[in-house]
């Protein structure tokens, strides 16, 4: 069988270390990704350090990943899927496709949901706030979570992205090979990075 390069992590708060994995063949309506470029993001931080729930190691993190179909499994042909199409996947990266939820198009807080480099059962942290009320009525206020990744999210992305196809619009970005991925989240992390950190697989 065939094997890819990862920068993972073996241990909560360990460094980054370049190995190989097997190549998995893709399940039932899947695709397989060849990565080409993922963004170093914040949250990955989360994962590394083991602050959310149900994280496993050795782990990959990374859940900013652009690259091109490389593989399908049974069914997702079917789906309108080929090998070869230009894709990303963000924090969302599936659903169980059938809670309440999900059939409402509000798949970001699915149960099921799946983002890469960790699938978890929760959509927030469980440890309370620590907000008096007073806090809020007094001052006429309202807190409420909602996070990105609803149906609509998704739809305004896509005009965002087809509009800034349509005038040029390319983003600023400062691309690091995944050998150096260790030395690009520390970058990430300090705040030194001047833009957005991309590991690239060339």
């Amino acid at each position: 069988m065939s094997t890819y390069r990862v920068a993972q992590v073996a241990g909560a708060g360990e460094t980054f270390h370049i190995t190989e994995r097997e190549v998995p063949r893709p399940g039932p309506r899947h695709v397989r990704i060849a990565v080409e470029a993922c963004g170093i993001c914040h949250s990955d931080a989360l994962f590394v350090n083991a602050l959310v729930p149900g994280v496993r190691f050795p782990l990959v993190p990374g859940h900013e990943n652009a690259g091109r179909i490389a593989e399908l499994g049974e069914g997702a042909v079917d789906m309108g899927w080929q090998v070869g199409d230009r894709v990303a996947v963000g924090w969302f990266g599936g659903s169980c496709g059938h809670c309440t939820q999900r059939r409402q198009g509000d798949f970001i807080v699915c149960a099921g949901l799946k983002v890469p480099g960790w699938a978890y059962d929760i959509g927030a942290d469980t440890q309370p706030l620590g907000i008096n009320p007073d806090q809020l009525l007094m001052s006429g206020r309202v807190l409420r979570g909602q996070p990105f990744g609803t149906a609509q999210d998704v739809q305004d992305v896509q005009y965002t992205m087809a509009f800034s196809a349509l005038h040029g619009i390319r983003p600023m970005a400062e691309t690091v090979p995944l050998d150096q991925a260790d030395a690009a989240d520390r970058k990430m992390l300090s705040g030194a990075a001047r833009f957005r950190m991309v590991l690239t697989s060339r």
